[in-house]
């Protein structure tokens, strides 16, 4: 039983790894609403703009709903923490995975982890980086659902759909 729970979670790893880096690669080819510059708001005014614009929103000192066609900026710049996150992720559960295979071409690409990290504290981190990563992903949940109820946005029905109405229109 355990071998089969082992090669679950390896399977899940390498699916989770190789679709973190098509994101990344999106991230660079995709639409503009999923762009690399969607994660860096702070970096110009406008974002830094819109991003105190939905903090005082979600602290409720101001009441009206800002309504960006993709995530506002604040969501943004929290994914990069995310993706911080999975990256952490991914490199704690390979450099465990190599630890089997001392003198492979993967334990000497991530051999300088166990520099920083004694084996118990990388797997610390590794379970610490996944409740982390689930906490967040309930939050999310809810959070999508109250703010497209709220908003009457359409971002979940977007999600599903693949349009979002957009003034009139449908984004996509």
């Amino acid at each position: 039983m355990t071998g089969w729970v082992r090669l679950v979670h390896f399977v899940a790893g390498y699916t989770f790894a190789i679709s973190f880096v098509a994101r990344i690669y999106w991230a660079f080819v995709g639409n503009r609403y999923a762009g690399w510059r969607e994660f860096l708001p702070f970096l110009n005014r406008e974002g830094r703009s819109n991003m105190r614009e939905m903090f005082r929103y979600y602290i409720f000192l101001d009441r009206k709903v800002p309504h960006p066609v993709g995530h506002n900026a604040l969501a943004g710049a929290t994914y990069l923490l995310v993706f911080f996150l999975y990256l952490v992720l991914i490199l704690t559960g390979f450099a465990l995975y190599l630890e089997h295979a001392p003198h492979s071409f993967g334990r000497w690409l991530l051999g300088w982890m166990f520099l920083l990290f004694s084996n118990q504290g990388m797997r610390l981190t590794h379970h610490l980086a996944m409740w982390l990563l689930i906490a967040f992903s309930i939050h999310h949940i809810y959070s999508a659902w109250l703010m497209d109820i709220k908003e009457k946005g359409g971002v979940m029905s977007s999600i599903f759909g693949g349009y979002k109405p957009v003034n009139g229109r449908s984004e996509r």
